[in-house]
């Protein structure tokens, strides 16, 4: 599934999410908090292999966020990554675009 990265987040309300609370910040995209999630240390427990997968997976949608191609695995994958880290309000507009809404 080809998904765009490159979006913006909203807010219930539809206003972009911002990626910090300074005036001037930038919109927080899917891939900034797809990428975020992916690079934080494991949860206890996980393998080498997992995390190394996990930093692939987060290069790949570095390298190509507009029009990157994920697996419905790797969808599953990032959608933990996001939840780990993120609140409702993060883990919510990410779902809508992560699953084509």
């Amino acid at each position: 599934m080809k998904i765009d990265f490159t979006k913006a987040l909203l807010t219930i309300k539809g206003a972009p999410i911002k990626s910090s609370s300074e005036p001037d910040a930038p919109d927080l995209t899917l891939q900034d908090a797809a990428v975020n999630a992916l690079l934080m240390p494991a949860e206890k427990g996980a393998t080498f292999d997992q995390s190394a997968n996990a930093f692939k997976l987060a290069l790949r949608i570095s390298n190509s966020p507009a029009d990157c191609d994920v697996k419905s695995e790797e969808i599953s994958q990032i959608k933990q990554a996001i939840g780990r880290i993120y609140g409702p309000i993060v883990c919510g507009p990410a779902e809508v675009l992560l699953e084509g809404n």
